[in-house]
């Protein structure tokens, strides 16, 4: 699997494209778009198996972003997007699923 492949799929899959992507980075450092893929043109195994590419490394947009993901040891991207808030308010009566 192509990491900057992978990635663009990926986006598309959502309907963004790197002109969407913010920045990209990890908890303890940010870089563009142009410097990830200097380095994201890579060939690796998503397979099941150790991991490859590193799990803390996001592309981030205005309100979503992706993550890495292991799924019993096979390697992806995860899409996630800040959720939209209902217009219904109410309290929550309890916080556990059999109170619903």
């Amino acid at each position: 699997m192509n990491l900057l492949q992978e990635t663009i799929d990926d986006l598309s899959l959502f309907d963004k494209s790197p002109d969407d992507v913010s920045w990209v980075g990890t908890r303890k450092q940010h870089f563009t778009w142009d410097e990830f893929c200097e380095i994201a043109n890579v060939e690796y195994d998503d397979g099941f198996g150790t991991n490859e590419i590193r799990l803390d490394l996001f592309v981030v947009g205005a309100d979503w972003w992706l993550e890495r993901d292991d799924c019993n040891g096979s390697e992806q991207w995860l899409f996630k997007q800040l959720p939209t808030k209902p217009d219904l308010h109410k309290p929550l009566e309890s916080p556990f699923e059999r109170d619903s």
